[in-house]
Parts: C-alpha cells; structure tokens; sequence
C-alpha cells in the first residue's frame, strides 16, 4: 500500500474511495479496522471507514490511531485523514484533535487542513468555508441537529478545539501553483504550525496543492484533496498512468427486479453470460466457459428456471452450486487483473438471495465506487439511508457505477481527446471552417461538439455536456446535428463515439436506415463511426 486513509464515516469514505479509483490508484475500502488476523491485501490505496464524526473525543482519538497503527503495518507511505467537506464538528472536537494526534504519531511537521470539494460545491477562501454561494453557516448546516456548524472560518473554529495555532495558505498563494504552495507549507512548519487551512476553488487548485503534499506525511481534507495525490505516485513510478483501463466485471446473482431491471440495462450496451442452472449443474456451463464474459457479466437465468432447478436438485445443492461458480469465477478474475495491474470489480447483491458468492478470504468491503459524488451525508440517518436504497435502485446504477469506477475514460481525458482528433481531423483538411461535429459516450451521459465551432480551434471546457436523454446539461449549446449522432448511438448502442464531417475527399457511402430515420437531410452521408 501507498496512500493509507482514515475517514470519519462511512458515506465520506466512500466519496473518498471512488475519487483515487478515478484518479487511477487501485483503491480498496475497509469498514472499520481489519483484524490482525485478516488475510493481507494488495491495492495502492486502503480506506478504513470509521464512525468517528458524533462518538466521545477520546474514543474518536484512539479509533483513529488504531486504523493509522494498521495503515503503518501495511507499508504505507503517506497518510489522509477524510473529513466531511462541511467539517461536520463541535467546538471540542473531533476533527481538530484527531488531525493534532495523527500529526503528533506521524512527527508531520506541517499538514494540509482543506475540507473542500467543488464537484459538491464546498469551496474555501480566506480560510473561510463556502457551500456553493453560500457561507457555511447560512448554507442550513447551522441547523444541523448534531453538528451545528455556526462558524465558516475553519481557523477559528480549529483554535477551539486544539492547543496551537492554526494556519493559512491564501487563495493569492493557491493560484501560483504547487511551487508556491510548498514554499508557504516550509513556512508553516518553520513558524511550528502543525496545521495549515489551504484555500482551494477548483479542482486545478486541488491538484497543485496535492503536488506540494507529496512530501508531507499526513494530508487533512474533504474527499477533493485526493484528486491530486495519485500523480505524485505516479511521477515517482509506484503506480501507473492514469488513463490505464481494463474492463469492469458485473457478477449478478439476484433474482429481485431492481437489480434485473439494472442488469438489464446495462446489458443492453454490453456483451453477457447467463448462468443456467440446469446446464451448472450438468457440468455443460464450467468456470473456464464464463471466463471470456467476466470482462463484462456473469448473471443468473430467469427466476422461473431458478425455481424449476430448485424443484430438480434441492435449494441448497443449487445454492451451493451457484455460490461456489460465482467464487470461481470472481478469483479467476481477481487472478487476471491482478496479473494487468487492475482490479475492480462490481457484485450485485438481491436482498433475499441466498446464491451469492463471499470468497473465504474476502472480508466484507466496498471496491470504491460510489452512487453520485458528492451524495447528502450530513443529513440525518434516516433521510440518508433512505436516499442511499433509493440510489441503488436506479436502472442505470450499473450501467453509470461502471463508467464511474473506471471502465471508461475519465470525463477530462475525453475532452482533451475530442479536442486533440478535432484540431488534428482540421489540419488535414478533413473539416474546413464550422463544419463537422463529434461526440462520444462519457459516463452516464455524452459529450458533443458545440454548435458553430470550429474543430481546429476547440478548447477543453467547450465541449457540451448532455445526460442519458440528451438534454444540455453544462458547457456551450451541442451541435445541431444532435438528431443524427442520436441515431447512431441508439442503432448501435455499442459504439462509443461518432464523428461527422462534411469533406469530399472522401469516398462516401449510402447513409443507414437509422441515420434516415432520425430525420436528417439527405444530402448528408455517414463517413465513419467508431
């Protein structure tokens, strides 16, 4: 392990885990502290979620040393304490005296305080805490029946719950880069500050600051400060690029609607196994038949024929049957992408279900992945948990959680590639002034070309953002020929990207029955899509 991470809830933890999985570090998530006795486990970063935000300051303390003691024994070299970007606290604690005594374990003489995440809206300036145009404490969190949090200078509010000063690294210091942000993190630690509040509005500001932590041992924040941490792993060549994909993995052994429904969808733009019980327990269906499908999905067959092998076998011989194919087959995987340097895998679980593989070496753990970013987690339990079930019954949850923990491109390295083929399709007189437009898959959603743009002229924030059903969602207004991409997509919906130019040169061919049907003039001709 290289990044070991402690984080107050398990909500906060999960945000934390899929923004390092995003940002290219394998990532593995722990509920609570492992046992000694646990088998060992190889990933780059390790989450341990704790429940350490509302419990008694000296248990809270001691919970958190014990998952860092751990970390330590693992090997890691750096360390992130993850706190709520609302810097859910009391004036007695818990984040401030936490953060003072990983510090006081670690001998960090100076560490990064920056709860802000920008995906959610929480921004920090002049040491003070915003949540979207709103002060923190006129955003509603000073409300909170638990955490009421009526101050939004995160300085002041650490001067009450720990014995020193507290720092500040300014926004007018931020924006001149990571060079400058190390520079006043050496004068912190020369002036004994242990901890410093660095203000933070974007993500690039994230990334800077997370380039001059790379020789702290511990970092304190929100779950955005991990968007820069992977890159100095990477700059040393402990981890590889960040662009380095593999395909993700469903196993799904429900027969409940919602998770069918789910698979289902997903199906419908990826390749699948279907596990007959019949033909598992023939011997005709064998680990090694499903091997060449775990790249996408290994389901079972409908409930129906479950059921009729239930009254042909016995429940419990198919359910040991089913439950042991599911383990051979996740550990074939796990020895596959272990073997590429990746491993990520998504299981789907019914409620009820009793054929459900749990490897004999796998404690209980989430494989970094969230719902959405940035998901509610200072409301109350009830409210979240509900919000939580209602998420994981969302018919794209699979089909979006894949893109999501990295079966596709991250949305930044799309923009940047649609800019780089667009200027490079310009200059060799492929397109000439405004025309031609591209778009491609991106998560849950597309990115397209803006409309009156000139592909050799494009920038990286341009490119219009669009969800599942194409509507605008962010950026410049989508080409106007949207109606034609849409055919494609929908009439093969396995090509994950489309692009339409207006160039003689090229040899053309009959337009397709889809493209026909969208509507589109006839004048234009489909010359390509990939």
């Amino acid at each position: 392990m290289l990044l070991g991470c402690i984080a107050d809830d398990f909500t906060g933890a999960s945000d934390l885990a899929n923004t390092l999985a995003k940002n290219g570090m394998s990532t593995i998530q722990f509920v609570a502290v492992p046992a000694a006795s646990d088998p060992e486990v190889a990933c780059e970063a390790a989450v341990v979620a704790l429940k350490t935000r509302s419990i008694a300051l000296d248990q809270a303390v001691q919970k958190s040393l014990e998952a860092l003691h751990w970390l330590q024994a693992q090997g890691c070299e750096q360390f992130l304490f993850k706190y709520c970007s609302t810097f859910d606290s009391t004036p007695e604690g818990n984040i401030g005296p936490v953060a003072e005594a990983l510090s006081e374990a670690l001998d960090a003489k100076a560490a990064v305080v920056c709860p802000v995440f920008p995906e959610t809206g929480r921004t920090l300036y002049q040491g003070h805490l915003f949540v979207k145009d709103r002060l923190l404490n006129e955003s509603g969190m000073e409300r909170h029946p638990v955490n009421p949090m009526t101050d939004p200078d995160i300085r002041r509010w650490l001067r009450r719950q720990r014995r020193g000063e507290v720092g500040l690294i300014p926004y007018q210091i931020v924006r001149n880069g990571a060079a400058a942000v190390a520079s006043a993190l050496r004068d912190e630690e020369l002036a004994g500050r242990r901890l410093a509040v660095v203000d933070a509005v974007t993500n690039d500001d994230l990334r800077a600051i997370g380039a001059a932590a790379a020789p702290c041992k511990l970092v304190t924040g929100g779950s955005g400060i991990a968007v820069g941490l992977p890159d100095n792993f990477r700059a040393a060549g402990k981890i590889g690029a960040a662009n380095e994909r593999f395909a993700g993995a469903v196993l799904s052994g429900s027969c409940s609607p919602a998770p069918r429904a789910q698979l289902a969808e997903y199906l419908r733009a990826h390749p699948g196994f279907v596990v007959d019980p019949d033909a598992l327990l023939s011997g005709r269906t064998t680990v090694e038949s499903a091997r060449r499908f775990v790249s996408a999905n290994v389901g079972e067959a409908e409930p129906d024929a479950v059921r009729k092998a239930q009254e042909t076998f016995g429940r419990e011989r198919l359910a040991h049957a089913i439950e042991s194919f599911f383990g051979e087959v996740a550990r074939a995987d796990r020895r596959r992408r272990r073997s590429l340097g990746d491993r990520r895998r998504r299981n789907v679980r019914g409620g009820r279900d009793r054929a459900w593989p749990r490897l004999p070496d796998d404690r209980p753990r989430n494989r970094s992945w969230s719902s959405h970013a940035g998901e509610p987690n200072q409301s109350r339990q009830a409210a979240s948990s509900r919000a939580k079930g209602q998420e994981f019954r969302r018919r794209r949850f699979l089909r979006q959680g894949s893109a999501h923990v990295g079966g596709a491109m991250m949305e930044r390295e799309l923009r940047e590639r649609i800019v780089f083929w667009g200027r490079s399709l310009f200059a060799r007189n492929y397109t000439a002034g405004s025309s031609g437009n591209i778009s491609v898959r991106c998560g849950d959603g597309f990115l397209s070309t803006p409309t009156n743009s000139c592909l050799g002229f494009l920038e990286v924030d341009k490119p219009s953002k669009l969800d599942a059903e194409w509507k605008h969602v962010s950026g410049d207004q989508p080409t106007k020929e949207l109606p034609l991409h849409r055919a494609f997509y929908e009439g093969r919906p396995k090509i994950q990207a489309v692009v339409h130019l207006h160039c003689m040169p090229i040899r053309l061919r009959q337009t397709p029955a889809t493209y026909r049907a969208a509507g589109a003039p006839h004048r234009h001709r489909l010359i390509g899509h990939t």
